[in-house]
């Protein structure tokens, strides 16, 4: 029967093409990619690639999570010390960024915050000063008006039109005996008032520094106003002597004093004497 048997395979023959692809299968198997794969302890794994024919066995420990055996493997299991450690890695990557998020949103809030109330204020110090760059602020009086809202100008003319009234209605009546005798005015006494001066301090007021300090003589002034009056009138008081002097003329009587006229012994009361009189 064997010698059959050989006979048999004498006469049928594997072809060589075949044999190799057999052996080169054979030996892909022992050293490449190989599907459910499972590494062995680390303590027992041996390089991929090492020589097969070396009896040299060295032991090659697990690091950083990588095998040392390479290439592609279907169905690899990492061992559980290296998937618990990778979790941990994770988890605490995970705690690191949601810290670091948290601070960023913290910090942008807090920046924000003051930028915003910055501006706020900016905004606020804006609005209330900026109408009043060529007007009167509010809480300024002068002679009793209020110039808060005016131009310079217009202020002036309130102002001029209020002296030029109380000028016109400025009189004096002299009498004499219970009649009136003489007027003094305040044209015959050439009377002037310029309120310019006044009117400058008052500008400065809420008008002086930097826009914030601005702001706060405003806020000044709504709690105390600025109160100014012109100065007092200058004038020829000249006049006045001059119009006493005619006055004087028209009514004025020289003092005359008691004499002694006569003497008669006969008469109860002897002495003649006139009556004085007064200036």
């Amino acid at each position: 029967m064997a010698k059959k048997e050989n006979s048999e395979n004498n006469g049928k023959r594997i072809p060589q093409r075949v044999e190799n692809a057999a052996k080169s299968m054979m030996d892909q198997a022992s050293s490449g990619p190989r599907r459910g794969y499972i590494p062995p302890e680390p303590s027992r794994m041996i390089p991929a690639q090492a020589d097969r024919n070396s009896t040299q066995n060295t032991q090659t420990p697990f690091y950083n999570g990588q095998s040392s055996v390479t290439g592609s493997q279907r169905g690899f299991i990492m061992p559980a010390g290296q998937v618990s450690k990778t979790k941990k890695q994770k988890k605490k990557h995970t705690g690191l960024t949601v810290f670091l998020v948290i601070f960023l949103i913290a910090a942008l809030g807090t920046g924000g915050y003051f930028a915003g109330s910055a501006y706020l204020r900016n905004k606020e110090i804006t609005e209330k000063v900026e109408p009043y760059n060529g007007l009167f602020c509010p809480g300024v009086y002068v002679d009793g008006i209020s110039l808060g809202g005016m131009t310079p100008e217009q202020a002036l003319n309130s102002v001029q039109s209020q002296i030029q009234q109380r000028h016109d209605a400025w009189t004096v009546q002299l009498t004499y005996n219970g009649e009136q005798v003489a007027e003094i005015n305040a044209d015959m006494l050439d009377f002037n008032v310029d309120p310019r001066g006044v009117l400058n301090e008052a500008w400065q007021q809420g008008h002086t520094g930097e826009k914030e300090q601005r702001y706060e003589a405003m806020i000044q002034l709504e709690q105390q106003p600025y109160m100014a009056y012109t100065a007092q009138p200058t004038g020829n008081t000249q006049a006045i002597d001059t119009k006493l002097n005619e006055i004087k003329a028209m009514i004025d009587t020289p003092a005359v004093n008691a004499e002694m006229k006569g003497f008669d012994p006969s008469l109860p009361y002897p002495f003649d004497i006139s009556d004085e009189a007064y200036g």
